[in-house]
Formats: structure tokens, sequence, C-alpha cells
């Protein structure tokens, strides 16, 4: 679910609307805040979409872990030197 308004015109309601409209399991695309995994799992969200390249070093290794707080996560990375940086 892309949820942020400025960019993608959605919105939080979105995926508490679709939790409640279905079972299959739901992914949402964060712009990386911590605050970010603890409102996806409120609303029902399932797993999360993790944007490598949005993060500094401080930021991927001091950041919650997502199996932390019970959501699964993909990472989006663009190549192989991304990968490897994180």
């Amino acid at each position: 679910m892309l949820t942020d308004t400025p960019s993608f015109m959605g919105s939080k309601e979105d995926l508490g609307i679709a939790r409640n409209s279905s079972p299959l399991p739901l992914l949402k695309r964060l712009f990386i805040d911590p605050y970010q995994f603890f409102e996806t799992k409120y609303l029902g969200g399932d797993c999360i979409l993790i944007i490598l390249s949005m993060l500094s070093d401080s930021q991927a290794a001091n950041s919650i872990k997502p199996q932390e707080i019970e959501l699964d996560s993909i990472f989006e990375v663009h190549n192989e030197n991304e990968f490897e940086e994180h």
C-alpha cells in the first residue's frame, strides 16, 4: 500500500480499510522512520518494503528490526554495491 499523502495521495486509513476488506497479506511501502514500523503493525500491515538507498548507514544499523514486532520485510536494492553497503 502506498500510504504517503504528498507522494502518492494515499493515507494511513487506506491500510486499515484494506485490512478490513481482505485476508490477503498487506505490504506497506515506507519512507523510513522507525515509528512507521509500529504504525504499519497497528494498522494491520503484515510486511514492509524498505528502500535501502533511502537509509544512511546509521539508520540501517540502529533501526528497529521489523521481525522484532512480527512484520515481514522486503528490501528494495538497485545494485550489488548498495546491498553490500548495508
